[in-house]
């Protein structure tokens, strides 16, 4: 709810994550698959990525000149990153989710360096 009593997000989902404050995205599971909801910048709660992945974490990265949130992703039995709005940053190639972390850095320092 938001602070008007207004709906933020649909009830269709079997389970939300904690929304924290400072956050502009959470999972959400349907029928044992994980998506996102985000409420980037408006007060409308969207499904920015559906209900399709077997596992999620956010992960919250500070990397030189890069912080933020991303999502660490299992599609089957790979790991792989996507952005709230579904963009994949790092390929489902990834057995753990350390290898899929060191991944995504070296795709932060390939950004970084150009």
């Amino acid at each position: 709810m938001h602070q008007d009593y207004k709906q933020m997000i649909v009830p269709k989902y079997d389970s939300i994550a904690f929304f924290g404050f400072n956050s502009h995205c959470t999972l959400v599971w349907n029928n044992g698959k994980v998506g996102v909801i985000s409420c980037e910048y408006s007060n409308e709660c969207i499904e920015s990525v559906p209900c399709m992945y077997d596992e999620g974490k956010i992960f919250e990265y500070n990397y030189s000149t890069y912080e933020g949130e991303c999502l660490l992703i299992r599609k089957g039995k790979k790991w792989g990153v996507i952005d709230w709005r579904g963009t994949i940053e790092v390929d489902f190639t990834h057995d753990t989710i350390e290898d899929v972390k060191k991944a995504f850095f070296k795709y932060l320092k390939e950004i970084n360096d150009k």
